[in-house]
């Protein structure tokens, strides 16, 4: 089951940058993904702990080869140093930060930046870096 969060309408705008409150930090459980609803797109958000401390990752919900929502429910983990989340129904795995695929580079993962600011989530709403599939 995956779980979904229910984002504040709160939206911060800073010189044509949306940025829109998702959740507080405490919420995300690490190395596990969770569904949101990001300006009405499907999100999938993912904690990482790790040497650099706490990274959080923004990527589209919907699985670009099965065109399903389920990122969210995908594996977590790497190639190299680049953190990844294979896609839960063929494992293709994708990276987290540029949305490559490493196992079928004909597939594209949209992903959102991301920041966290006194302990709460904010996502970019009107920028999204990585081909649409």
């Amino acid at each position: 089951m995956t779980n979904t969060l229910e984002s504040e309408l709160t939206v911060l705008e800073n010189e044509n940058e949306a940025w829109q409150s998702v959740c507080p930090l405490s919420r995300l459980i690490p190395e596990r993904g969770v569904a949101a609803l990001v300006g009405g797109r499907p999100v999938a958000l993912f904690r990482l702990e790790g040497p650099e401390g706490t990274r959080v990752f923004a990527v589209d919900h919907i699985d670009p080869r099965m065109q399903v929502p389920t990122m969210a429910r995908g594996l977590v983990g790497s190639v190299g140093d680049e953190p990844t989340v294979a896609a839960p129904l063929l494992k293709e795995k994708y990276s987290l930060v540029t949305g490559q695929c490493f196992t079928n580079p004909e597939y594209q993962l949209p992903v959102f930046d991301v920041r966290v600011h006194d302990g709460q989530i904010y996502v970019r709403t009107n920028v999204i870096r990585g081909k649409q599939a």
